[in-house]
Parts: structure tokens; C-alpha cells; sequence
């Protein structure tokens, strides 16, 4: 597979070019990965290895694993179950929701990579909180849909 990240962080930086940033920090080198065995599993593992490089040069909240202590400036996220999974993209945005609750003051920028998506439940249950947060502040989120032959920015405010 290759995955074309300057477009997504081209799309992305129309909303926030510290998002687009962030998301360039962990993604931008990608197109250079290519998987011959169409296995998603590979490019979920590139992609944790590359945010595990992420926080080696800066402090951030990583969901699901230490969504409790410091608050962080940025938090990333990564929901790579199915939909209504714990670890699928409705039990991490609940530990989300909870984490912005608590870093309200520190948080700014939030990247949530989820490996499924469903725009009616998203719009239903969760794009309304989403919405209200980033309204309550200087707070930016982007949802990237992993698939396993690229990412696609399926939401950003």
C-alpha cells in the first residue's frame, strides 16, 4: 500500500496548521511505506511506532493507554476496534471526552485515528460534544479514518 499523507495534511491544515503539524510529525513519511501482503496490521503498527517517536520528543496524553495524570497540550488518540468497541471508536471518545473534561485548561490539539467510522452514529451520539468543546476554547480535533490502504480525514474543527 501507499499511503498519500500530503493531501490529508494539505486538507487538514485548512483547519489548523498545528494540527496539521502534529499529524505531518507522525504521519509525514509514510508514502514511503509500501506493504506487499495488503495486511492493515502493518500500518496500524507503523502508524503506533511513529506516535511512540511522537512523544519521545515532546510530553502528550496518548488514549488509551495514560489518559489519566499530567494534562498535555496534545493528546492522541487511537481507536482501532470495531465501532461500538471499548477500543473501537466509541469507548475512546468516551475516554476522550472524559480526559477533556479533566485537561480543559492544558489540552489544545486532539488526533484521534479510529479504524471505523459511522457517520450517522458520529453525527447522532458524539459530533455535538465534539463541536463543544472546541467552541469552549483554543481546542482543535481531527479524525483520521485508518483504512488498511491509506487515511482519510473524515473530521476536523
Amino acid at each position: 500500500m501507499v499511503i498519500n499523507t500530503n493531501q490529508l495534511i494539505s486538507e487538514l491544515h485548512k483547519t489548523s496548521p498545528k494540527l496539521a503539524d502534529i499529524l505531518d510529525q507522525i504521519v509525514g513519511n509514510f508514502e514511503s511505506y509500501v506493504s506487499n501482503d495488503g495486511d492493515s496490521k502493518g500500518l496500524y503498527d507503523l502508524l503506533g511506532e511513529s506516535i511512540d517517536r511522537f512523544a519521545c520528543n515532546q510530553s502528550i496524553n496518548f488514549i488509551p493507554f495514560n489518559s489519566t495524570g499530567a494534562c498535555h497540550e496534545i493528546c492522541v488518540c487511537m481507536a482501532l476496534g470495531k465501532w461500538h468497541a471499548k477500543n473501537g471508536f466509541s469507548g475512546i471518545i468516551k475516554e476522550t471526552i472524559d480526559y477533556w473534561l479533566g485537561c480543559f485548561q492544558a489540552n489544545k490539539s486532539t488526533v484521534i485515528f479510529t479504524s471505523a467510522w459511522d457517520q450517522e452514529a458520529f453525527e447522532d451520539k458524539y459530533e455535538q460534544s465534539i463541536d463543544n468543546y472546541s467552541l469552549g476554547g483554543p481546542h482543535h480535533i481531527a479524525i483520521i479514518l485508518v483504512t488498511p490502504k491509506d487515511m482519510s480525514l473524515v473530521y476536523s474543527i
